[in-house]
């Protein structure tokens, strides 16, 4: 469901390799996390570019940001930073509508220093996203359930 609670999963071993080929880091610090949920491993590639020394965050200014709309190539991205704020599970479907401009979306991004990507990467990076629906995003969401954890806000 699209909005259940993630599932719990049996490896949480933080230096392994996951599918978009990035190393799982020390765990999310996330406030939107419950202090009883499980911190999930920081697995989002804006975290191997500082890991790495592609980027340094430290004098970004706000006026250095960029902001666009998501697109299909923010997808893997996309879905490793909710995963990493949010409590909540969100489904495939949540995440093609909103790298495809099936919804509002909007990703503040800082752009990466030349010669510090290979042609196949992005030549930025996300530091946040919204994105915004007016309605139901998917078949699959559950009324129900999203009322449900909205009670236990």
């Amino acid at each position: 469901a699209m909005y259940g609670v993630a599932p719990k999963k049996p490896d949480q071993d933080h230096h392994r390799h996951h599918a978009g080929g990035h190393t799982k880091g020390p765990p999310s610090s996330s406030s939107a996390l419950p202090p009883q949920f499980d911190k999930p491993p920081l697995t989002a590639r804006i975290h191997n570019l500082i890991k790495e020394g592609r980027l340094d965050l430290t004098h970004t200014k706000i006026s250095e940001l960029n902001f666009r709309p998501l697109r299909p190539s923010d997808y893997e991205e996309v879905e490793s930073l909710h995963n990493e704020w949010f409590p909540v599970h969100y489904d495939g479907a949540f995440f093609t509508a909103a790298t495809n401009g099936d919804c509002y979306s909007l990703a503040a991004t800082v752009p990466l220093p030349a010669g510090s990507v290979s042609e196949r990467e992005d030549s930025d990076a996300i530091l946040g996203i919204i994105t915004v629906s007016t309605g139901r995003t998917a078949q699959t969401e559950n009324p129900d359930t999203f009322l449900e954890i909205m009670r236990h806000k």
